[in-house]
């Protein structure tokens, strides 16, 4: 992310490394056998709420955690964004301009193995949809 924070062409390259991310994971789903016995895929993150709506975009569907957490779960949600939120700013500080820690909102999003394939997996290339490469590695130039 540029030092100013996001801007569209961030996004777009951001959005562009997510897909081909996802494409890479399907493609060795599609090529391990013992990946077959899986049924769906599931991450589980902290996040402020408007990237829910970029992982609804990739096809997953997303749900709020924390929900009822009382006691040891609920400080282990709140360690967990605090974690989060010092990797963020490590690394990424400009992506926390005007946002607060208590934003964060612990979330876990599914989507099922099937849809998955079909969307990311090598069915989409056979089909002659077009797919998205992941950008140049940074200094260096696109082939034309």
């Amino acid at each position: 992310m540029p030092p100013e924070g996001p801007n569209l062409a961030w996004g777009l390259q951001f959005y562009r490394q997510a897909i081909a991310s996802l494409r890479l994971i399907a493609q060795w789903m599609e090529s391990h056998p013992e990946a077959r016995k899986a049924r769906a895929l599931r991450g589980e993150t902290s996040l402020i709420d408007p990237m829910r709506g970029l992982i609804r975009d990739l096809g997953f569907e997303v749900f709020r955690v924390e929900r009822g957490a009382s006691g040891w779960r609920w400080l282990r949600y709140r360690m967990d964004d605090l974690y989060v939120w010092m990797l963020m700013q490590a690394y990424n500080p400009a992506s926390l301009r005007g946002k607060r820690l208590h934003q964060l909102e612990r979330v876990e999003f599914w989507i099922s193995r099937e849809r998955f394939l079909e969307r990311y997996g090598n069915a989409r290339s056979l089909r002659g949809e077009a797919r998205i490469s992941p950008p140049p590695p940074e200094g260096t130039q696109a082939a034309s």
